[in-house]
């Protein structure tokens, strides 16, 4: 059975923070990159990534009740901003999140 990816923000049916095409051109310049081949296995190791980080705990809440994802956040502080309190748009993925996805996979 082949694994359908869907990386929409705020879905009730999302299973990636990241596409294999994100994960390949962030991958690409990894060491031992020649490892992430095989489209299927892409795959489940970025669902099985997405499902590891989204059960963590996390700053703020779930933008929508029904998003089947950990993010988007609202309320959600980004520690990469300056000091001034800024916070992750409730309607995106941050990069950090789609980055550790990446790497976990």
């Amino acid at each position: 059975m082949s694994v359908t990816i869907v990386e929409t923000a705020g879905s009730a049916s999302a299973n990636s923070f990241v596409s294999v095409a994100e994960a390949d051109t962030y991958l690409e310049a990894r060491l031992n990159s020649s490892a992430w081949t095989g489209t299927e296995p892409k795959k489940i190791a970025l669902v099985e990534a997405t499902r590891d980080i989204s059960a963590a705990a996390y700053k703020g809440i779930r933008t929508t009740d029904t998003q089947a994802l950990s993010w988007p956040r609202a309320d959600a502080e980004d520690p990469d901003a300056s000091l001034d309190g800024s916070y992750y748009d409730d309607t995106e993925i941050p990069q950090r999140i789609k980055d550790a996805t990446c790497e976990l996979a």
